[in-house]
């Protein structure tokens, strides 16, 4: 199993419905273009995404804080932002850990971890650079 990491504007196909009971074969993380991102299940057949939030949830964790902080939105969407104040250092990293917890039941929880960057964004501001995603 794997998951792969995308921009938005490069997605893949638009989202289907998760099925109860179905376990994708592959994940996807999508950057939204924002601070936000969203975890989608692959279709091994089709190679579309599957909106999970009908059929699992989400959880998500920073190891570090203080250098990225991390917030749920809604479904499988979360934030990820280097603080404001007190701002972290250029080149500062934390380690982020999602968890995907199907809630049939008869599907084990899934863990995907990467490493997040803080670098220098637009206008003085800071900004984050995720790592490759591995799944557990």
């Amino acid at each position: 199993m794997k998951c792969t990491l995308t921009k938005k504007s490069t997605s893949m196909k638009a989202a289907a419905p998760g099925k109860k009971g179905a376990t994708p074969s592959d994940f996807n993380l999508q950057d939204n273009g924002d601070v936000t991102a969203t975890i989608f299940g692959v279709d091994a057949t089709a190679q579309g995404q599957i909106d999970l939030s009908t059929v699992a949830t989400l959880t998500v964790v920073s190891d570090t804080p203080a250098n990225v902080s991390v917030a749920l939105t809604t479904g499988m969407s979360f934030t990820e932002d280097a603080p404001k104040a007190p701002a972290p250092t250029v080149g500062t990293t934390a380690n982020i850990t999602a968890t995907v917890t199907f809630t049939d039941g008869t599907t084990p929880p899934l863990t995907l971890t990467w490493k997040d960057t803080v670098i220098q964004g637009p206008a003085a501001s800071l900004s984050i650079s995720r790592g490759p995603v591995t799944v557990h």
